[in-house]
């Protein structure tokens, strides 16, 4: 597994432990974001903290009870003429929505 960032929702049994006359039956909604670490055909494993070859706090979730899952990406080069220019030692830098007298 090469360990991407992801977002997943998906629903959970909702616990109350509390004396009541009726409840309203619905499940919880929930948001989980970490590391992927391990996914089978029934489930996936979402850890919060990684390092290689180790990962902890981890949770598992049934693929049926997944509603929505979107992979994070980041960048981790960006093309030269992409980059912002920086100001040359020694110089200010041009911002243009700084007033003059505050300059």
């Amino acid at each position: 597994m090469d360990s991407s960032i992801v977002i997943v929702r998906w629903v959970d049994a909702h616990v109350d432990g509390s004396w009541e006359q009726d409840t309203d039956g619905k499940l919880a909604d929930v948001t989980t974001v970490g590391f992927l670490v391990k996914e089978t055909d029934e489930s996936i494993v979402i850890a919060s903290t990684i390092s290689p070859p180790m990962h902890n706090c981890r949770i598992t979730i049934p693929k049926a009870w997944i509603k929505e899952r979107k992979v994070i990406k980041f960048e981790t080069k960006q093309r030269k003429s992409k980059r912002k220019k920086l100001p040359a030692v020694g110089q200010r830098p041009n911002h243009s929505c700084i007033p003059l007298r505050a300059r």
